[in-house]
């Protein structure tokens, strides 16, 4: 995992499932890269992890194909309110309860999500409530939208 901005370190490296509420309210980070991560499925292992820090503008998860833990990147990104842009394209299933609820809740500035491979979202809730400054949001390939899964 690769933080830019962070004064006293370019990177900082954790096990999955250490990040629940790790950087909440630090506005210095200004992007987030996990060049790596591929799977998720430890519970809560982001949960809050980037909660209200203001600074982020960009987060890339490419490499993320799937998420199947419970409450995994709930409220993640929650009022990153400078985050322009996300990369989680290489994402495919997120199947677990509140996998990502409310993963970027009043991200304002959020204008550019990449999710063209997502074909099952079952376990998010308002995942993209009150981003008001998006401008495309495209899942061609999405086919199935589970119960008490919404986008906004």
């Amino acid at each position: 995992m690769v933080f830019t901005g962070v004064k006293g370190f370019d990177s900082y490296s954790a096990t999955m499932g250490v990040f629940f509420r790790r950087f909440q309210n630090l506005e210095t980070i200004k992007s987030v890269s996990f060049p790596d991560l591929q799977t998720i499925n430890t519970a809560y292992a982001m949960s809050n992890a980037f909660y209200k820090c203001a600074g982020i503008t960009s987060v890339d998860m490419g490499s993320l194909t799937s998420i199947s833990a419970s409450n995994a990147l709930n409220s993640c990104f929650y009022e990153c309110t400078s985050l322009t842009s996300v990369d989680m394209g290489s994402l495919t299933t997120v199947n677990a309860t509140n996998a990502m609820s409310q993963c970027f809740y009043n991200c304002t500035s959020l204008t550019s999500v990449d999710m063209h491979s997502l074909t099952t979202l079952n376990g998010g809730g308002s995942i993209f409530y009150g981003t008001t400054a998006l401008e495309s949001l495209d899942f061609p390939a999405l086919t199935t939208l589970g119960d008490g899964s919404s986008l906004f």
